[in-house]
């Protein structure tokens, strides 16, 4: 099998397989519960299915624009940890925002000081933080607590 990729190795026997598995059988139509209904879904010409009562008229995404920006990892109050088999200088937290928008900044802050970091990749260190989430204006959008534990 040397130089044989699933492409070239696996991909043909599969599908010789499943063609012969299903090479007689016809289509199986099952017929749909009585708590089932078949509706439009999504304002588009797909059909899905539904429980009676749970179909829906229409759905449209929230512009981004309009929808509030919040931290969406570290979450409030979530403990986290350093592992102490990587050197904690090649440890790194991803600050994420939702939705992101490259105008925001990030404020951090621990019992002793605080900083302003517009990059979303921090270095962790045990304690206990404050995390904010400003727009480009310096307003803060929303703020969470959180901790790190282990290393040093």
């Amino acid at each position: 099998m040397t130089n044989v990729s699933g492409v070239t190795g696996a991909a043909p026997i599969w599908l010789a397989l499943m063609n012969y598995l299903n090479g007689n059988s016809q289509e199986i139509t099952r017929p749909t519960p009585k708590n089932v209904v078949r509706a439009m879904a999504n304002d588009s010409a797909q059909t899905e299915l539904f429980l009676v009562g749970t179909e829906t008229s229409g759905t449209e995404l929230k512009p981004t624009a309009t929808r509030q920006a919040r931290i969406a990892y570290p979450r409030d109050g979530e403990i986290l940890s350093l592992d102490p088999d990587i050197p904690v200088g090649n440890q790194r937290v991803r600050f994420e925002a939702e939705p992101e928008n490259k105008s925001q900044r990030w404020a951090l802050s621990d019992a002793k000081n605080g900083a302003t970091i517009s990059a979303s990749w921090w270095q962790p260190m045990p304690g206990k933080f404050r995390l904010a989430l400003l727009d480009g204006n310096g307003k803060q959008l929303d703020t969470i607590q959180f901790e790190v534990r282990g290393g040093r």
